[in-house]
């Protein structure tokens, strides 16, 4: 499992209109890849511990299509899962 380095390279193929994923994005050992765009958005579902709540990562390259994208899911997610963007928290 080399999902930072598959992070790495990803990133560099993924164009500006893109969103890369990240499952299981609470484990520590991918903090090196998600320091790699300052565009993110994370869904959280505090009621499922796998090394801390498990959560997802949608990250872009793109300011507007995370802040699009975030919309979507803010419209769309139930109210257990936790919703956060690069710099604020919105609990759902």
């Amino acid at each position: 499992r080399a999902r930072t380095e598959c992070m790495a390279v990803g990133w560099h193929l993924l164009k500006d209109e893109g969103i890369m994923v990240l499952h299981d994005a609470q484990r520590k050992e991918y903090d090196e890849g998600i320091q790699l765009t300052p565009f993110w958005v994370r869904i959280t579902n505090p009621a499922i511990i796998i090394e801390g709540a498990i959560s997802i990562l949608f990250m872009s390259k793109s300011e507007k299509v995370i802040l699009d994208f975030k919309e979507i899911l803010a419209k769309n997610l139930p109210d257990h899962i936790c919703l956060q963007k690069y710099d604020d928290v919105v609990s759902h």
